[in-house]
């Protein structure tokens, strides 16, 4: 071997971790479904007064027609003012429309308007308030809102949840834990729960804990690819590589568009001696994501060890520079 080539992808090992050790994981988020029209008559409307545009835009915000719901609510605020309904209805639109500042401003006047007596309404805003600020970054003021909302109506699963997730993406696990839980006591079918519980057990390196609430991910929701990755990617914590390419290869099967799946396959694979096969997926990997340094990385070791020099120092290489 070319003792300068030699040196290079020394070089290269240094600069990296060790690979095929730590499945790349991706973030999952979640992202509002944007509305459409069933047919062109769903946009017509008769409305002339700001009672009917007000009638007209929750109908629109129901079907998920969100700018359809937004002309028509701002319409009728022109006409109605102190309405804690119609500025809740029109903070939801704005919100859904990604007009954040605007949502904020109109979700406070619901709060205003909405009577003393209305707690579950006015517990609503505050969640939909904790969601706006949290689009802001404003994380002071959207923790504050969800627990706000809990205080007005503690028994509403998805406030809990919302105020977990919050927990977990500031790295406070204790706390989204206990959170969640009171989301699943009130809701044990929520997929989205059990999900978001088995990444915070992960953090904590409470293995056991996360496989549990995977698999109850995945008998609630069995088309979950990610759930499926994640919970490969703990049996391979855990040295079960066998079981871990099984469902890496059930998340492939559910999104073959998946790359940290593909790359999480090679490295089950790799460390189970499949060399060609780990090869196979580090490079459908990069098919999906052709700036991938992690399945960049992971296949130039796997040349390395084969004694393919020169592809090894073209991977290396192209990791580095990523």
């Amino acid at each position: 071997m070319n003792i300068k080539k030699q040196v290079w992808i020394l070089l290269l090992l240094i600069t990296f971790p060790t690979a095929c050790r730590s499945p790349y994981y991706a973030k999952a988020e979640k992202k509002p479904k944007r509305g459409y029209l069933n047919s062109i008559t769903d946009k017509i409307t008769g409305a002339t007064t700001p009672a009917q545009h007000k009638t007209e835009g929750i109908s629109y915000f129901k079907k998920g027609m969100m700018e359809e719901a937004l002309e028509e609510l701002k319409l009728a605020s022109e006409g109605i003012k102190e309405d804690g309904e119609l500025r809740h209805y029109l903070g939801k639109a704005y919100y859904e429309n990604d007009k954040y500042d605007d949502a904020v401003t109109e979700l406070l006047a619901a709060v205003s308007y909405y009577k003393a007596n209305q707690t579950a309404e006015k517990a609503d805003v505050y969640n939909d308030l904790g969601l706006a600020y949290k689009k802001k970054n404003a994380f002071t003021e959207s923790f504050s809102a969800f627990k706000e909302s809990l205080e007005l109506n503690p028994s509403v699963s998805y406030t809990h949840y919302n105020l977990g997730l919050l927990y977990y993406e500031k790295d406070m696990q204790d706390e989204c834990i206990t959170s969640l839980k009171k989301a699943n006591k009130l809701d044990p079918n929520s997929a989205d729960t059990h999900f978001i519980l088995g990444m915070a057990y992960y953090k904590k390196k409470a293995f056991d804990k996360a496989v549990n609430e995977f698999k109850q991910t995945i008998e609630l929701d069995t088309k979950d690819a990610e759930a499926h990755n994640y919970l490969g990617a703990l049996y391979y914590e855990q040295g079960l590589l066998g079981k871990s390419v099984a469902e890496h290869k059930a998340a492939i099967q559910l999104d073959k568009s998946y790359p940290e799946a593909f790359n999480n396959l090679g490295i089950a694979l790799y460390a189970k001696g499949d060399l060609r096969e780990a090869a196979d997926a580090f490079k459908k990997a990069l098919e999906l994501e052709t700036d991938f340094a992690e399945a960049h990385y992971n296949l130039g070791l796997l040349y390395s060890e084969e004694g393919n020099t020169e592809d090894a120092v073209i991977s290396l290489g192209q990791a580095l520079k990523l």
